[in-house]
């Protein structure tokens, strides 16, 4: 229904309208119409469910969604959409919310910040506040429906991989004793594009009479970024424990289980859960990088740089007939007696 036109040599909305009425909160049905309309049309004011009166501004207004106009049909100004409380004929924002009025009924639009000064005693705030809460529900419930039913299992794994990583931890530990902090960050500066690298004198000089080194690639070397990278075990145990508090058995009574969450458990539950996968892929890579660290071809080419006559720090790592693998500083002498055993778990090693 057309209540009056505006006259401005600014860009302008057509008329002032009242759109459908809505006895009770308006079903997703209808808030789905209006996203479509806004997704082929860019204009929301011209959606026929619409009214674009002032609302009642003594009530807790109710935020159906927000949104933005598609980026495409974007011109500035002219294709801004108006706000119903502050300037319902002219063009006023590019985001918003859609929300529906208790009182009269009629679902309108507003710019996201143009409620806090307009409803009394704090009522926007509170729609507002709730329909946070409730839009980061969904989220969280849309988030569970999907991966819940893997948490048992991401659970196992996860036990599972923290014993690895103490075992490996343990064993970088000790090799890092032997070798010294220095001569790890030794090979850190050494490491090009995944080779160990040695500064060669080549007994030339140059035009000043300066000595010419080069540099030589020595030994191609994996997981040298295990000895730099920090975890924490604990932090781990911290995650897998939150989430175990989630965990529903049985497959087929997941959907059953969430249901009856709260909304402030299924948040919960979705952040232990998200944590966790969080903690499994970054305690994934490093259990990979001292797999690749500890395999014991790998300690074979790392003991190359460290005997290369040119070695900053040098070491060496065998294995003797029975398989301990030893580690030592310095010239590597005849017999294993005095060496450090190196504990590497069969989960990281060969």
């Amino acid at each position: 229904m057309f209540l009056g036109q505006a006259h401005t040599t600014e860009p302008v909305v057509e008329a002032v309208s009242v759109g459908d009425y809505f006895a009770s909160q308006p079903s997703k049905k209808a808030i789905a119409s209006f996203i479509e309309h806004l997704r082929k049309t860019g204009k929301p004011h011209t959606w026929v469910g619409l009214t674009t009166t002032k609302p009642p501004e003594d009530e807790v207004p109710v935020i159906l969604c927000r949104f933005a106009i598609p980026t495409q049909f974007r011109r500035g100004l002219q294709t801004r959409a108006p706000c119903a409380i502050c300037s319902s004929l002219h063009p006023k924002f590019d985001e918003g919310f859609l929300i529906w009025s208790p009182t009269d009924g009629f679902i309108r639009i507003i710019g996201r910040t143009c409620g806090h000064d307009f409803y009394t005693d704090g009522s926007y705030g509170t729609a507002l506040a709730e329909f946070e809460a409730a839009e980061q529900e969904a989220i969280a419930r849309a988030y569970l429906s999907e991966h819940f039913h893997e948490l048992p299992r991401l659970l196992l794994h996860g036990w599972d991989l923290r014993l690895r990583l103490r075992e490996g931890l343990a064993c970088r530990s000790e090799l890092t004793a032997v070798l010294t902090n220095k001569c790890v960050q030794a090979m850190h500066r050494c490491a090009q594009g995944g080779w160990l690298t040695i500064s060669r004198d080549t007994g030339r000089r140059d035009e000043r009479g300066n000595r010419i080194v080069e540099t030589v690639r020595v030994s191609r070397v994996s997981g040298i970024s295990a000895f730099s990278t920090r975890f924490r075990i604990e932090e781990l145990e911290r995650c897998l424990m939150a989430a175990g508090q989630w965990v529903c058995t049985v497959k087929d009574e997941c959907a059953d289980y969430l249901s009856r969450l709260s909304r402030g458990e299924a948040i919960g539950a979705e952040t232990d859960l998200r944590a966790v996968v969080a903690a499994l892929e970054e305690a994934g890579e490093i259990a990979r990088s001292l797999h690749e660290l500890f395999a014991f071809e790998n300690l074979m080419r790392l003991t190359t740089w460290g005997r290369d006559r040119d070695c900053p720090f040098p070491f060496w790592i065998a294995r003797d007939k029975s398989g301990v693998v030893y580690a030592r500083r310095g010239i590597k002498p005849q017999t294993f007696g005095g060496c450090r055993p190196l504990r590497i778990p069969s989960s990281v090693g060969d």
